[in-house]
């Protein structure tokens, strides 16, 4: 699965049918705004 910047903070309520969260025990990577404004990028994902 690949979600992009932002994204992955959709996912960290979602819970399987079983009730586990669907990321118990895996790793995020995501993209915060301080990141996108250090490599000054807001303009354009925010757009």
């Amino acid at each position: 699965m690949a979600l992009v910047c932002h994204a992955p903070c959709a996912l960290l309520k979602v819970k399987l049918p079983n009730g586990d969260l669907l990321l118990n025990g895996r790793n995020v990577t995501g993209f915060s705004d301080a990141e996108e404004a250090a490599v000054k990028s807001t303009p354009t994902v925010t757009n």
